[in-house]
């Protein structure tokens, strides 16, 4: 998962920066970071995210267009 790919999915679980790093226990400015490619993002947030789209009843992956 890359940035644009988290930041997608975040729009798609319908969540501000502050929610979802609520949701996962992490700082605003980790998930900036995440969404802006300072920082990898960890395989385990990648699962935990994965996982929040999963209970939702989303599916992860390109919009609409493909």
């Amino acid at each position: 998962m890359n940035g644009s790919e988290m930041k997608r999915a975040r729009a798609v679980l319908g969540l501000t920066q502050n929610a979802l790093a609520t949701q996962l226990d992490l700082s605003v400015f980790t998930i900036q970071h995440y969404e802006q490619e300072r920082n990898k993002i960890p395989r385990t947030v990648e699962y935990a995210i994965l996982h929040l789209l999963n209970i939702s009843g989303q599916k992860p992956g390109k919009d609409s267009n493909g």
